[in-house]
């Protein structure tokens, strides 16, 4: 099952290389993206690889980072497009609500929201931490703290929603990529 799973992304990161839909050359340290929709375009830092894949609410490009020093968790971003016309839709203020809601079985709390300079436009940015039995789909797990760092770019009643989650023993060392990533988020259309 869980050479399948691998195998499953890594079929989807080769698709996504031979279609041209992933990274192009950029300069020494990054890597400038284009999506595969040409939605969005940003720089990915060095050594992150990009793939998209579909979820329950559309596509999510995910960008891989590196591995947590102990192997259990990888420190990833995802990119999320909440269109205000699709079935199911969750209004940005609800969809922050429950993002930022505390959950007593996780240990789950947010800061307040406080806003970051992106691009071309300004997002709203908050953190969470919460804890969680890794790898979750086998035994032996451990428990492990984990950050996200959340940003919200929105568009009309549309919205992104930008995550970068990583352990919480690592989390400060990844402040600035983040940041550095948002300012280099290029809505394309909007």
């Amino acid at each position: 099952m869980f050479l399948k799973r691998i195998g499953k992304k890594l079929g989807l990161l080769t698709a996504i290389l031979l279609l041209g839909c992933s990274a192009f050359a950029g300069s020494d340290n990054s890597t400038d993206y284009v999506s595969p929709w040409r939605d969005f375009s940003c720089t990915l830092p060095k050594g992150w690889v990009a793939f998209s894949e579909k979820d329950q609410m559309g596509y999510v490009v995910h960008i891989l980072g590196p591995d947590d020093p102990t192997g259990v968790y990888r420190t990833g971003i995802d990119i999320h497009w909440f269109d205000s016309s699709r079935p199911g839709f969750v209004p940005l203020t609800k969809a922050v609500e429950g993002m930022r809601a505390s959950d007593s079985l996780t240990g789950r709390s947010s800061t307040l929201l406080r806003v970051v300079r992106g691009a071309d436009t300004f997002a709203r940015m908050f953190e969470i931490n919460e804890n969680r039995w890794l790898p979750s789909e086998r035994l032996p797990s451990i428990k492990k703290h984990l950050h996200s760092y959340v940003a919200i770019l929105p568009r009309g009643r549309s919205y992104w929603i930008i995550t970068l989650s990583s352990t919480r023993s690592v989390y400060l060392d990844y402040r600035d990529t983040f940041i550095d990533f948002l300012r280099s988020f290029n809505p394309m259309g909007y």
